[in-house]
C-alpha cells in the first residue's frame, strides 16, 4: 500500500449474500488483505457438491481411495454397488474383475478411467466444465434436485461459485492447496468475528446499525441488488437494503458491478437501483476531489432522510398509529415493531412511482 498505514477497521465491502461474501473473502485471501466477518460463513469446499469434484480430482491424480470411488461412484449413475468397492484401496482392475461377466459395466469402468486421464492435467476451470459437460454431472445435479425436492438453481449456484472460483489455478494441486489455505483462515476468521484488524466484510443484513468510514457495496447487478424476486414483498426488502447499504458510510461510498458476472440469473449491467441515486451525485468515470465526494455523500443521505421525513408524515397523517408500530394484512394480525424510517432511506424524486406509503400500506 505504497508504504501509507490504513486503518482497515474503518473500511468496509458490504455484499448482498454469503455467496457474495465466500467470493470477496477468496479474493481477500489472494490479495493478502486482512479481514473480519461479522457472520459466521460457512465453508463451501465442504458442501457434498464440491467434495463430489474434490473426489474426481484426487482420482484423477492416481489416488485410488476407497471413499473417493464411493463419493463419485453413481454421480452421475453408473450403477456400481457398494460391494464393488471392498478393501481400502480400490482400482479400475479390480472393479473390472468384479463386473467381469458384465460387458456393459465394465465399459463403463472404462469410460471413468479415460474420463480421469482426461482431466489429469487440466486446469482446475477446465476440468470441472469436462466433469459437467462430458460427464454428465450437470444432469446428475437436475435428477437429484428432483428426487430430493430442493432448488436445482441452489445447487448450480454452489457448483457455479466452485467453477467461476476455480479461474486462476494451473493446476489441481494448486486447487488443492488453495481448498485447504482457504478452510484454515476461514476457521480463524469465524474464531474471531469480533476483532477489530482488518476490513470488515459483511453482507447487508449484518451492516444494519454500523457505520464506516469508507463503504464498498459490491456487485450492484441486476440478479443479485434486487435479487431474483417473486414478490412485491420481496421487492421492498431488496430496496429497504440497498439503502440500508449505501447509508452506512460516512465519508466516502463506492458501488460496483460485475461486468460478467458468470453467474445464472445475474446480468452484466449495473441495477436499475443506481437510478434512485439523483445523477449529481454519482459519480462514473470522472475523479472527482475528496472534498466534493464527501459533500455528495451528506447530500445523498440528506436528501434521503428529508424524503423519509416527508413520507413518514404524510402515512401518519393519513392514518395515525403508535409510533414503531404496525397493523396490517400483510404482516399479520395485532401489533409488530418495524424499521424505524430513518434507517429505510429512500430517493423518491429519482423513481416517482416508489412512494414511501408503499413500503408500510396495509
Amino acid at each position: 500500500m505504497s508504504g501509507k498505514r490504513y486503518c482497515l477497521y474503518r473500511y468496509s465491502c458490504v455484499v448482498r449474500t454469503n455467496i457474495d461474501a465466500r467470493a470477496m473473502s477468496e479474493l481477500m485471501m489472494e490479495y493478502q488483505i486482512p479481514f473480519v466477518m461479522k457472520e459466521h460463513l460457512n465453508n463451501i469446499y465442504e458442501h457434498f457438491i464440491a467434495q463430489d469434484i474434490s473426489s474426481y480430482f484426487h482420482l484423477s491424480q492416481g489416488e485410488y481411495s476407497r471413499k473417493y470411488f464411493l463419493q463419485i461412484a453413481n454421480r452421475p449413475n453408473r450403477f456400481f454397488s457398494r460391494d464393488s468397492m471392498k478393501g481400502g484401496t480400490v482400482t479400475y482392475d479390480s472393479l473390472r474383475e468384479y463386473y467381469r461377466d458384465k460387458n456393459w459395466m465394465t465399459d463403463r469402468v472404462d469410460q471413468l478411467e479415460w474420463d480421469m486421464k482426461m482431466i489429469k492435467d487440466k486446469t482446475p476451470y477446465a476440468a470441472i466444465q469436462y466433469i459437467r459437460k462430458h460427464m454428465g454431472y450437470d444432469e446428475f445435479l437436475k435428477d437429484y434436485a428432483a428426487y430430493r425436492k430442493i432448488s436445482v438453481e441452489d445447487l448450480f449456484a454452489v457448483l457455479e461459485e466452485i467453477w467461476q472460483n476455480s479461474k486462476g489455478y494451473r493446476t489441481i494441486g494448486d486447487w488443492f492447496e488453495h481448498v485447504e489455505r482457504y478452510g484454515e483462515i476461514l476457521k480463524e476468521q469465524n474464531c474471531k468475528k469480533n476483532a477489530a484488524e482488518g476490513v470488515n466484510l459483511m453482507t447487508m443484513h449484518a451492516a444494519k446499525g454500523l457505520e464506516f468510514d469508507t463503504v464498498f457495496i459490491i456487485g450492484v447487478n441486476p440478479g443479485l441488488l434486487p435479487i431474483r424476486c417473486s414478490s412485491f414483498d420481496q421487492e421492498e426488502e431488496e430496496r429497504r437494503l440497498f439503502f440500508v447499504g449505501i447509508t452506512r458510510a460516512r465519508n466516502h461510498l463506492e458501488l460496483s458491478y460485475y461486468t460478467n458476472p458468470g453467474e445464472p440469473g445475474v446480468s452484466g449491467s449495473y441495477s436499475n437501483y443506481l437510478k434512485m441515486i439523483p445523477e449529481e451525485l454519482l459519480e462514473w468515470k470522472e475523479i472527482r476531489s475528496d472534498e466534493e465526494k464527501r459533500t455528495n455523500l451528506k447530500e445523498l443521505t440528506r436528501r434521503a432522510k428529508e424524503e423519509i421525513r416527508k413520507a413518514e408524515a404524510q402515512h401518519f397523517k393519513r392514518e395515525p398509529q403508535k409510533a414503531g408500530k404496525l397493523r396490517g394484512k400483510r404482516y399479520g394480525s395485532g401489533e409488530k415493531d418495524i424499521t424505524p424510517l430513518a434507517d429505510v432511506p429512500v430517493l423518491f424524486k429519482a423513481v416517482p412511482e416508489l412512494q414511501q406509503e408503499k413500503f408500510y400500506s396495509d
